[in-house]
């Protein structure tokens, strides 16, 4: 194998150290994001920490700070640039329980208030792998945002109004409030799918002459003797080009998830 490498040319051991250096670094990136959990808010994940007894979840949207405060008793802050959303007061009360979800164990009961105004009364419960929520008159509600749509950058709501959409919902403060499903970046198929086109890439490389034998013998008789055409070997070095890009896409992509 060390002959192998030795009558290599310049370009060819020179996509063999990229792709060594592709694997590494990428495999050192999905460790790290395998270890850092965080709450998902607005297609970003804020890595949780805690700070000064208070639990931070934090992180950049749209290139900006954005940090969620927790406090022990039940207090969610938010700021987005300079942009203090206030402070949102949780009280657990479990007389916001409806009747029907009593015998519920799962069933919390929360007040929200914002700037001292009261946003929410009912209850969370968790069902089947997700959260459910409830008025204190046993009304379920699917969510507590408006119907939005964007356009020109500019979000606005079903009668025309302008959203900020940075600004969270009663459902994002319940959840924070109540502990939120913690999640991570990048999947094993993203890392998988990157290092198998590294490895493949390298063994096109290493044994480009007998792949090719190989390929041929199905065509040709004394395949053997066979030698690559011009042709085929400017496919060879636009394949070994190309490959290295689809594996840093393929990890990349990878980590978007």
């Amino acid at each position: 194998m060390k002959q192998r490498i030795k009558d290599l040319n310049r370009f060819q051991k020179g996509v063999l150290i990229l792709l060594a250096v592709i694997v590494v670094l990428f495999t050192a990136v999905y460790i790290r994001e395998k270890g850092r959990s965080g709450y998902v808010y607005r297609d970003t994940i804020l890595i949780r920490t805690e700070e000064n007894g208070n639990t931070v979840y934090a992180g950049k949207i749209a290139g900006e700070d954005a940090v969620f405060t927790v406090t022990p008793d039940l207090k969610v802050s938010f700021r987005h640039g300079a942009k203090d959303y206030g402070v949102y007061e949780v009280t657990e009360d479990p007389s916001m329980i409806p009747e029907k979800l009593k015998g519920d164990p799962e069933a919390k009961g929360y007040i929200v208030r914002h700037d001292g105004k009261v946003i929410f009364e009912g209850c969370i419960t968790w069902w089947n792998g997700q959260y459910r929520y409830y008025t204190k008159d046993g009304k379920e509600t699917y969510g507590f945002g408006v119907v939005t749509y964007t356009t020109n950058g500019i979000t606005k709501d079903q009668n025309g109004n302008t959203v900020d959409r940075m600004e969270p919902t009663v459902f994002n403060i319940l959840q924070l409030a109540d502990g939120p499903v913690l999640q991570h970046r990048g999947i094993f198929l993203g890392w998988f799918g990157g290092t198998v086109i590294c490895l493949l890439t390298a063994l096109s490389i290493l044994f480009a002459d007998e792949l090719f034998r190989f390929t041929m013998a199905f065509r040709i008789r004394d395949a053997y003797n066979a030698e690559p055409s011009a042709l085929e070997i400017m496919g060879r070095y636009g394949a070994w080009t190309i490959l290295p890009i689809a594996a840093i896409v393929m990890y990349v992509l990878g980590l978007q998830v």
